[in-house]
């Protein structure tokens, strides 16, 4: 199934399934957003064409363009093009985003990720293949936190290097 066919599929459900997670009854809202793997966010869905996340976003975003694709800077979301389709976004720590119910910039996230999934560390990045999910700055040095949210089998290459 291809990834197009993969989120046409999630889509109808997409929703209430962004609203209500694992049963913690977590709920979104207008400044919130919630991750789902693979899939993305309610704002940002991995797989989706450049045209239609930018006409859903503010006027007051960044768009940059060069040979590696396009990019969509939106407030503390970063947001990266491959063929036209989102193919991963980051946000920084400014952020209020959850994952399975918890705050992603937390300082127990780290540790509740690691407990429950596998992880290869490659340069600078905690990446969770399993999840589509990678830290940055997630250290007692680092001042800024990131997490970024990637299309399956995005990141392979780094993590077979």
């Amino acid at each position: 199934m291809t990834q197009n066919q993969e989120l046409q599929k999630v889509m109808p459900t997409l929703k209430v399934r962004m609203m209500i997670q694992h049963n913690d009854m977590t709920f979104s809202t207008p400044d919130q957003l919630i991750i789902i793997p693979f899939v993305g966010t309610e704002r940002y869905l991995l797989g989706s064409p450049f045209d239609k996340i930018k006409e859903n976003l503010a006027t007051d975003i960044q768009i940059i363009e060069n040979k590696k694709g396009k990019r969509i800077i939106d407030g503390p979301v970063s947001l990266k093009f491959k063929d036209d389709k989102l193919l991963e976004f980051s946000i920084l720590d400014t952020a209020n985003v959850l994952f399975d119910g918890h705050d992603v910039f937390s300082n127990t996230f780290k540790a509740f990720l690691t407990g429950k999934y596998a992880s290869v560390y490659k340069y600078g990045f905690l990446i969770f293949a399993e999840i589509g999910i990678a830290l940055n700055g997630y250290t007692e040095k680092e001042e800024q936190k990131t997490i970024t949210v990637f299309q399956k089998g995005n990141w392979d290459e780094i993590i077979n290097l």
